[in-house]
């Protein structure tokens, strides 16, 4: 995973979130999920351009990429707890998202990213990774706002939780910040969670997938 987590790095498209997080601006979340095999979403291309082999590689070696990422953090959440990760795969089966993997999330490769307090909108529980962890670890820990908790993170920690629910980075100081290209702290992971817009648009998809039959028949 942490190979991968390095891969993605010269490839992450920055997500561009609310006016809450335009203000901190700190790291870097990069998307990554069914539609980000390559260095552009497949919707970016239009019908009539034509991928050459070197390209079509690349796009599936990264799907590989983030599907071994996927199955190896969905693992040990449900031999942990098994109702939540039912309800995932649930989810993840009835939205239709299976192209990634077994049970298709999103995935979001995260590079000394500082979200504010906040809450999503979310079909599944989301899962999160440590890759990578440096400097005072009083920093870049989780922030469970909700329930009053933060958790300690460190390389290799996995933690699940209800995005639903307010929560955030534990954020370093600026006299930390400042210091980040010497000692100090950075933070490194990614997030895997099936986003509530994600899941509606999967839907929508399966419905217009299925229809086409009778569309044929119609027109024929």
């Amino acid at each position: 995973m942490q190979n991968n987590h390095r891969h993605f790095k010269t490839q992450a498209v920055k997500v561009r979130r609310g006016e809450a997080f335009q203000k901190v601006d700190y790291g870097t979340m990069g998307a990554r999920g069914s539609q980000y095999g390559g260095p552009s979403p497949i919707g970016r291309f239009k019908g009539e351009m034509s991928l050459d082999k070197k390209t079509v590689d690349g796009y599936v070696g990264n799907w590989f990429k983030m599907a071994v990422d996927n199955a190896l953090v969905l693992q040990p959440v449900r031999q942990a707890s098994k109702r939540v990760g039912q309800k995932i795969m649930s989810a993840a089966t009835e939205a239709g998202t299976l192209p990634l993997g077994k049970y298709g999330l999103n995935q979001y490769y995260c590079y000394d990213y500082i979200a504010p307090l906040h809450y999503d909108s979310d079909r599944t529980f989301t899962m999160s990774t440590t890759t990578a962890r440096g400097g005072n670890l009083d920093h870049y820990n989780f922030c469970y706002a909700k329930w009053g908790v933060i958790v300690y993170t460190q390389e290799n920690c996995q933690w699940w939780f209800d995005g639903n629910e307010i929560h955030g980075t534990a954020s370093p100081s600026r006299s930390a910040l400042a210091r980040v290209k010497t000692d100090g702290p950075f933070s490194d992971g990614f997030v895997i969670v099936l986003r509530e817009k994600d899941a509606k648009a999967a839907e929508e998809m399966h419905e217009a997938v299925k229809r086409i039959p009778y569309l044929c028949q119609y027109w024929s």
